[in-house]
């Protein structure tokens, strides 16, 4: 696979698995372009997870699905075949046994970072959408929403964009058209996307200040300030707003 491939590939094992961990053997890596699964891994975007108890068994063309045995200081492991006469232990490199685990919440703080947003944590509302956080723009700013559906897809300031034709993978390295983004920002759309409404707005900003002060933060105002791109007061300003409308 090329480097574009391999990207949509991996993408495409989150999207079917929205809100869940998934799990990829070694034998599902084998065609992915290495230096992209490199990044991966150096990223935090494929992580080790418990080697495969059972894996397609290589000693014929049928490869059943056979548990497999390790014995305790073995270089090998290998699966018992007592299907065929010709076969009986098939010798197993311990490399193959290697299982991945990737997931959404990872691709979300990926794309947190990328965008710079001062939101130390991908949160996950609802399975299959997470609030990536606020992006501003040079006249406006934006509260970023990533979906999975079909694809994954991106919802700021009423616009939708599909994640592929802002995210790619070249010279070793992830890059994100934030030039695409900031434009959709700064060129709000009425009536369309997943636009956050005040209302909206203000109860998840009192959500963020109450987990700030769950997790100790003695200026859980100042943190979600910096992160809005506003100022103290407004943000007090809003938080004093919800409070009388649930009141």
């Amino acid at each position: 696979m090329t480097p574009e491939e391999t990207l949509e590939a991996w993408l495409a094992v989150l999207a079917a698995r929205p809100g869940a961990v998934a799990v990829i053997g070694q034998e599902g890596l084998q065609d992915w372009d290495r230096t992209v699964v490199d990044a991966f891994k150096a990223k935090g975007l494929l992580k080790k997870a418990h080697p495969g108890a059972s894996i397609p068994c290589p000693g014929c063309e049928e490869q059943c699905v056979r548990p497999v045995h390790v014995l305790p200081g073995a270089s090998m492991a290998f699966i018992v075949c007592d299907l065929r006469s010709d076969t009986n232990r098939v010798p197993i490199p311990l490399a193959s046994l290697d299982r991945w685990q990737t997931s959404g919440d990872a691709l979300a703080a990926l794309l947190t970072a990328m965008l710079g947003i001062h939101q130390p944590v991908a949160r996950r509302d609802a399975p299959g959408r997470w609030e990536i956080g606020n992006l501003k723009g040079k006249k406006h700013a934006s509260h970023v929403v990533l979906m999975a559906e079909d694809e994954f897809l991106l919802s700021l300031a009423g616009h939708t964009v599909r994640l592929t034709e802002v995210l790619g993978f070249e010279k070793g390295s992830f890059w994100m058209d934030q030039k695409k983004l900031t434009h959709c920002v700064d060129n709000p759309a009425s009536g369309g996307g997943d636009r956050e409404s005040a209302q909206e707005r203000r109860q998840r900003l009192r959500r963020e200040h109450n987990e700030e002060i769950a997790k100790g933060n003695r200026a859980p105002t100042k943190t979600l300030a910096l992160r809005e791109g506003r100022t103290e007061r407004r943000i007090r300003a809003l938080l004093e707003d919800e409070n009388k409308s649930v009141v």
